[in-house]
C-alpha cells in the first residue's frame, strides 16, 4: 500500500499528470552531456511513486541487465517520486556480458521530511561503457543518502546532481570505486545549496591496480542568504600500482558568509607501518593486504544501513579482492 511502479509507456498511455509536472523538473544544467544523450535515446523506464506518510520496509531492486552479449546501446529514464513524510530504500545494479554501451537517468523528487536511502552497485561488463546521472531535488527536511561501487566497465562516468530546495535538508552522497587493468572511472558530483541550514557531505574512496585511471570531482555551490550551510567533501585514493592514476578536484564555491564548508583529497599507497602491524601479528601478507583495503573503503559505506544491501556490497568487494589474487 502506498506504492505503485509502473513503466513509462504505461504512464504515458493514461496521460499521467504527475509525469507531465515531474519529468525533467530535477535536472540541472551544470553538465547537461548525459541528461541530453539519455533523452535523445531513452524507449524506457520505471515510474515509482510513494505515497505520503509510507514507509516502506524492504528494498526496491531496480536491476538493469544486458544479456544480448553483442554490441548495442541501451538507454534508460527513471523517475522516482517520493511524497512528504514517505521513507523507502532502493537498490540499483547495472550488469552485463560483452562489448556495449548504456545511459541511465535517474531523477528523485523528494519532498518535504521524506528520507530516501539509494545504494547503487555498477559491475558491468569490463568491455561496456557506463554512463549514468542521479539528479534529485529535496525538499524542507528531506534526507538523500546515496552510495554507489562502482567495479565494472572499460569506461565508467556516475554523475550526481542534487539542489536543496527547502531548509533543514540533508545529503550524504558517497562512493568507491575499485579499478585495474585499464579502467577509467569517474565520479562527477554538483551540489546546490540554494537555501539556507543544509547539510552535506561527500566521500569517495579510490582503490586502483594495473592501469587504472580515477577522476574525483566534486563542487559545493553556496548561493546567496544560503547560510548556516555545512558542506563538506572527501576523496582519498589508493595506488596499489606505480601505473594507476588518481585525479581529483574537490571545489567550493561559497557566496555566503555563515558556513562551515571543507574539502580535502589525498592519494598514497599502503602504509608500510601499518603492513608491518598485522605481519607482525602473523597475518599472511594476502590477508594483510585485503584488510586494509577493506578497511580503506569501509567508511565510505556508513551510511548503508539496511543490513542485506550492506552484504551485497561487501561480497562484491571481496570478489574483486579475489579477481585481484588479494
Amino acid at each position: 500500500p502506498g506504492l505503485t511502479i509502473e513503466t513509462f509507456h504505461e504512464a504515458v498511455r493514461r496521460n499521467d499528470p504527475m509525469l507531465r509536472e515531474k519529468l525533467g523538473t530535477a535536472i540541472g544544467e551544470s553538465d547537461p552531456t548525459i541528461a541530453s544523450i539519455n533523452g535523445a535515446f531513452a524507449e524506457d523506464g520505471l515510474v515509482l511513486r510513494i505515497s505520503s506518510g509510507t514507509q516502506i520496509e524492504q528494498p526496491i531492486h531496480l536491476m538493469l541487465e544486458n544479456k544480448a552479449g553483442e554490441p548495442m546501446a541501451i538507454h534508460t529514464r527513471h523517475l522516482v517520486v517520493v511524497e512528504d513524510g514517505a521513507q523507502v530504500t532502493i537498490l540499483e545494479t547495472h550488469s552485463g556480458e560483452g562489448a556495449y554501451q548504456s545511459s541511465s537517468v535517474v531523477e528523485f523528487i523528494i519532498g518535504e521530511g521524506a528520507r530516501v536511502e539509494h545504494v547503487k552497485l555498477q559491475h558491468e561488463s569490463l568491455d561496456a561503457t557506463h554512463l549514468a546521472l542521479l539528479s534529485a531535488r529535496l525538499a524542507a527536511r528531506a534526507e538523500l543518502s546515496t552510495f554507489t561501487l562502482s567495479p565494472g566497465a572499460a569506461l565508467a562516468r556516475n554523475q550526481v546532481e542534487v539542489r536543496f530546495d527547502g531548509e533543514g535538508g540533508k545529503l550524504d552522497a558517497n562512493g568507491a570505486m575499485l579499478l585495474r587493468g585499464n579502467q577509467h572511472s569517474d565520479a562527477t558530483l554538483f551540489i546546490d545549496h540554494a537555501v539556507p541550514e543544509c547539510t552535506s557531505s561527500q566521500v569517495y574512496k579510490t582503490v586502483l591496480d594495473g592501469a587504472g585511471r580515477g577522476v574525483f570531482q566534486g563542487q559545493v555551490l553556496v548561493r546567496p542568504h544560503a547560510q548556516k550551510t555545512d558542506g563538506r567533501q572527501s576523496s582519498r585514493a589508493l595506488l596499489l600500482s606505480p601505473k594507476a592514476e588518481m585525479d581529483s578536484k574537490p571545489q567550493l564555491e561559497i557566496y555566503a558568509d555563515d558556513v562551515q564548508c571543507a574539502h580535502g583529497s589525498t592519494t598514497g599507497e599502503l602504509d608500510p607501518d601499518l603492513m608491518f602491524y598485522l605481519r607482525a601479528r602473523g597475518i599472511p601478507e594476502k590477508q594483510a593486504k585485503a584488510l586494509l583495503i577493506q578497511a580503506f573503503i569501509a567508511d565510505a559505506m556508513d551510511q548503508v544501513h539496511n543490513e542485506d544491501v550492506l552484504a551485497l556490497l561487501h561480497g562484491m568487494g571481496q570478489r574483486w579482492l579475489a579477481e585481484e589474487g588479494v
